[in-house]
């Protein structure tokens, strides 16, 4: 970060969540490999969090990888991918430039790019991306022998915990995440404060916008009657209170609903459907999860 505020660390992306490509050059290799000296073009989501795993931990407050950008709405992939492609770049802390034409964006695709839940992720003051704590390779596998299932899990400014279920197996998987997995960057093999505390458990996803809302903001004239339908559905404004504002005064539409608790020692057990991902934001019970000083 003393060159730059971000740097594209992948090929160009394209509209695929998984299907491999010559044209990405090392696709074929070791995703991984840093002496790729042929980025290409045609790299596939999971082939691009695959290349940032590594040092996906390098993204601090003043430079962050940048993923490339967003294909949400283009038309090759499905809605479950594409929440799950939305949501792994907000808490990757990848630049968030949208991709697809928005004279013609559909209401499902603005209720994925405007969902404030895994925007609040992108924005988090304390800046600093999610990193892989877990990966399964042994999972079943489509037809272009592409099949793995991955949990990544970061810190929050407010001492609450980003944790993602990826599924990227050729069909449903049920998944576990343990508080020992998840404060892997606090202490390996459970040492970590955190693993014997409680955790409330929020669905980022929950309260996703209607597609009849969603269509009420894209019929609106103009950004006046825009700010109106979003004050009528209640809906964050970024607009008028930053995200920074919001989390810190801790408003309810930014944290998702609460789906669960993880007791002291325990594990998120959870199905995660296809080509999807769960996004949850952990809160500690007794509030005081700020008090750990983890990167």
């Amino acid at each position: 970060m003393s060159i730059a505020n971000a740097w594209r660390m992948s090929g160009d992306i394209y509209d695929s969540f998984s299907r491999p490509d010559a044209l990405c050059a090392c696709d074929t290799n070791n995703p991984a490999d840093p002496f790729c000296i042929a980025p290409g073009t045609h790299c596939s989501v999971l082939f691009i969090l695959n290349k940032v795993a590594p040092f996906a931990d390098r993204s601090i407050p003043g430079g962050w990888s940048d993923l490339d950008m967003l294909e949400v709405g283009q038309g090759g992939m499905t809605d479950e991918e594409y929440k799950a492609h939305f949501a792994l770049w907000a808490a990757l802390k990848s630049p968030l430039m949208l991709g697809n034409d928005l004279r013609i964006m559909s209401p499902q695709t603005l209720s994925i790019v405007n969902n404030p839940a895994i925007i609040a992720l992108s924005q988090d003051p304390h800046g600093r991306s999610a990193t892989r704590v877990a990966r399964n390779t042994s999972v079943p596998k489509d037809e272009y022998d592409i099949g793995e299932t991955h949990i990544w899990s970061g810190k929050l400014e407010n001492g609450d915990q980003v944790v993602i279920l990826l599924n990227a197996a050729n069909e449903d998987v049920e998944m576990s995440a343990s508080l020992k997995e998840i404060f892997t960057p606090s202490g390996p093999g459970g040492s970590a404060p955190q693993v014997k505390e409680s955790w409330e458990v929020f669905d980022l996803w929950a309260d996703r916008m209607s597609d009849a809302n969603a269509q009420a903001i894209l019929d609106a004239e103009d950004q006046a009657s825009r700010s109106e339908v979003l004050k009528k559905l209640n809906w964050y404004n970024a607009s008028e209170v930053s995200y920074k504002e919001g989390l810190e005064k801790g408003d309810e539409r930014l944290f998702g609903k609460k789906v669960g608790v993880v007791e002291p020692r325990g594990q998120w057990d959870v199905l995660v459907e296809r080509h999807s991902a769960k996004v949850y934001r952990f809160r500690q019970v007794n509030g005081e999860a700020g008090d750990h000083d983890e990167l």
